[in-house]
Formats: structure tokens, sequence, C-alpha cells
């Protein structure tokens, strides 16, 4: 970690026997870090959390405080192929995260159910690594969400696209062709409040958003 005046703050590493990706990060203003990892197979933080994938590819949150010591380490997924694609933390330090998940995946003490080849997620945990709620959106195609945000209120926004037919909350809707974009609008407690799309006759998918108060683009 770098700090903003170019000073080197510290490294963290994790280790094991399968492969990692580290597609994103999120970092508090106060410096806190939320480090997110897809992983095969198991991966070992700070030399004593070990853990194991459920199938193909699980994900991870770390979170690290201000002086680079982990504080907790959550795992989700399930036996099918799980990623992270982008994550935004709120003021409160809450995190919210999206992705794709096939199969059945857990979250925490809850389950979700893929419809078709892959769903999107939308998850919210707390500062203190709490599992707050989870939502899928999806039907039979490829869906994915790439990018999250959150306004000042701690209502999440998401972006990424769908493919066919597709449900998000109790609204659904149909791509024009092959995958067209989808935005949604969620409630601080994960109901969807309305979504939209765009595309054409070509293959379009939604890969940044952002409030008034952040942007996030990967």
């Amino acid at each position: 970690m770098v700090s903003l005046n170019h000073a080197f703050a510290y490294s963290v590493y994790s280790s094991g026997n399968g492969d990692k990706a580290y597609p994103t990060l999120a970092v508090t203003p106060s410096g806190t870090a939320y480090i997110l990892s897809n992983f095969y197979q198991k991966s070992l933080f700070a030399n004593s959390v070990e853990l194991v994938s459920r199938g193909e590819r699980d994900c991870i949150i770390a979170k690290y405080n201000p002086q680079g010591a982990l504080e907790w380490v959550q795992q989700y997924g399930g036996a099918g192929n799980d990623e992270i694609n982008a994550a935004t933390v709120d003021a409160a330090d809450n995190i919210y995260l999206v992705g794709s998940f096939t199969g059945s995946a857990t979250f925490g003490p809850l389950s979700a159910l893929s419809t078709g080849a892959t769903d999107s997620y939308l998850v919210k945990y707390s500062a203190q690594g709490v599992m707050q709620w989870v939502q899928a959106s999806g039907g039979a195609g490829r869906d994915k969400w790439y990018d999250v945000t959150v306004d000042g209120a701690g209502a999440p926004y998401v972006t990424g696209n769908f493919e066919g037919q597709a449900t998000f909350g109790t609204l659904a809707m149909s791509s024009t062709n092959e995958r067209d974009i989808a935005v949604a609008a969620y409630t601080p407690q994960g109901q969807v409040r309305w979504v939209q799309q765009a595309g054409g006759v070509v293959l379009t998918r939604g890969s940044c958003c952002f409030s008034t108060l952040k942007a996030i683009c990967p």
C-alpha cells in the first residue's frame, strides 16, 4: 500500500496451492483496505487463516486495518465457478461486492441458486465482516454485474449485462439481441428499486457506474 504522498505504507500477501487473482480492492478514507480475490483450492492469509474452495473458484474478502494487519477474512461461493468483479464501501465502511456465480453458492448463512449459465449477484457485508444480504439476478443466459457504487444514503447501484430473459427482483427484461447492458438501483436493504437496459444488435456490457459522490471505473 502506498500513501497519497507516495510513501510506502505496508505490503501484504497470501499463499496457497491454487491459482489466485486479485481483481480489485476498496479503500476507505481512514486507510482501511478490503482486498478481493478469486481463488482455487487453498489460500492462506497472515500465516494463520486457511480457506479451501468449495468447488472450481470461490471468492474472498480480506479486511486490513490502516497499519496492514489482517482484521478478518470471509469466503463465499459454491461448487461452480464464482467471481468478484468490483467492490465499493459506504460511509459506515460496509462493503458491497458484485460479480457472477454458477449453480448453488453460499454467502454466509444464505444461499443463492443460479437459473442459467451464470447469474449476477450483489452482496453486502458490514465493517465487522457480517453478511447483511445478497441479491441474485439473471435468467437462462450469461448474466454478470461488473461494477458497483453507493450513494450517501447507502443505496447501491450496479451495472453489467444480461442475455435473453432475466429477472431483477420482481422486474423482468429481455435483451434485444445477444447481451444487453443493465443498470439497476437497490435500496439500502437490498431491494430492487428500478432497472434499465440498453443495447442493440451486437454484444454490449456496462462496465462502470458512479454516483455524484464517487466514481469507480475498472
